[in-house]
């Protein structure tokens, strides 16, 4: 969730914002200025460039597909709406949306817009910025009860800048981070304008940006981007669904009972034990269920292995911050009584050694649990935990079940 919507209009939020080399810098060298930024930061896809002294230019991650070029931003329409030095948590139709400006310079990272069920979580970040003795006016909802803060709605101001601000202007408006692309986009957009001003002595600003940007040999890297290691993976829920289902519903196996059962996305493995030792040899004879396979254990346990139906792979999620996913997990599992641990957060490590510059993004947390009770609550909660999977589902009798995972996080 990356946008807000006001009326028919989209804004885009969550972008990283910084200040250019110079007053007078072009979008061009906004691009160039973006392009020498940290890997850590993230890959771009999409770029704002405003006409603000000093001129600041904030930068959208190639991984957030809901932003779309033309789109305004809304960080950059409240800061030129809402003079001062101020900060604020706006309530939106999407959740909670966290803003800090000062002398008009939109914070790093404040550009951020949190779910309704994150409103803590952006308290939080607003009293951090508070700590800056040069903010003076705060906006927060009065449900907030922030001392000195005030009410404001942020939908007619959105809602004022997307008509008052023509299309073909780049101003506060997302534009594609490859400079060739944004090159050619800006010249077609320029061709109207410039017909009704052929001859004319006077060369407007947009003329002379598209020069600039024309005659800036393209300097950088075509975007690539990388997959995030769980995107082939399938979701936490899914696997607990499937092993949940696999275990309650295991085949039976004259003169024996079930004692455990271990899970994986794919496959379930039953663990059998005789009732008495003179029902070996029935068991041996026994056909397994079709399409499983029956291995004897030391002569006195069986273990019957039986495939399962892969569940869809999870795709493209956003990761939340480790604080967040920690907390979701906390909440899930400590409502059902079971007993979580989790390790410390690791950053991942990159398939080619030799490229790490191309390697994933983000930390992973070893997960495990225990509990008491079959899991099936649990796992429609944990549908609210993107970029979580699970290795292993165990259960063994007569009530003991176990889990072992992977929960990634920014």
């Amino acid at each position: 969730m990356n946008t807000i919507r006001v009326g028919s209009a989209i804004f885009a939020t969550n972008l990283f914002w910084q200040l250019t080399s110079g007053p007078g810098a072009s979008a061009a060298a906004a691009r160039r200025q973006a392009a020498k930024l940290p890997r850590e930061i993230g890959v771009f896809g999409n770029i704002v460039v405003r006409r603000t002294l000093p001129r600041q230019y904030g930068v959208s991650s190639v991984n957030n597909a809901e932003h779309r070029v033309g789109m305004l931003s809304a960080a950059a329409v409240l800061a030129d709406c809402i003079e001062g030095n101020w900060a604020g948590i706006f309530e939106v139709a999407e959740g909670w949306y966290f803003v800090a400006c000062k002398r008009g310079i939109i914070h790093p990272d404040s550009d951020r817009l949190f779910p309704r069920g994150d409103r803590e979580l952006a308290r939080r970040e607003l009293e951090a910025v508070l700590q800056d003795d040069k903010i003076g006016t705060i906006y927060a909802p009065a449900e907030l009860n922030l001392a000195k803060a005030s009410e404001r709605l942020i939908a007619p101001l959105l809602a004022k800048a997307g008509r008052k601000m023509p299309r073909f202007s780049a101003a506060n408006r997302l534009s594609p981070f490859d400079q060739r692309v944004a090159t050619l986009r800006l010249v077609m957009k320029m061709v109207p304008w410039a017909a009704a001003s052929f001859g004319s002595l006077a060369v407007g600003p947009l003329l002379w940006e598209a020069l600039d940007l024309w005659l800036t040999p393209p300097s950088l890297p075509k975007v690539v981007r990388v997959a995030d290691p769980w995107e082939e993976l399938p979701a936490a829920n899914t696997v607990l669904q499937n092993c949940v289902y696999a275990m309650l519903t295991y085949p039976e196996l004259p003169g024996a009972s079930m004692k455990a059962a271990e899970c994986r996305h794919n496959a379930v493995t039953y663990h059998y034990a005789p009732y008495v030792s003179v029902a070996l040899p029935l068991i041996r004879s026994e056909k397994a269920t079709p399409g499983c396979q029956l291995r004897p254990e030391n002569g006195s346990r069986f273990h019957l292995d039986c495939p399962m139906a892969t569940p869809r792979k999870m795709g493209r999620q956003t990761a939340l911050p480790e604080e967040l996913a920690s907390q979701r997990l906390w909440d899930i599992f400590g409502s059902t009584g079971a007993a979580l641990t989790l390790g410390p957060a690791a950053g991942l490590v990159p398939k080619d050694p030799a490229h790490p510059e191309a390697g994933p993004r983000g930390k992973s947390i070893a997960v495990s649990a225990k509990l008491g009770l079959p899991p099936d609550a649990m796992a429609e909660a944990a549908t609210a935990i993107p970029a979580f999977t699970l290795a292993a589902v165990t259960y063994t009798a007569p009530n003991l079940w176990t889990f072992e995972g992977t929960l990634y996080v920014q």
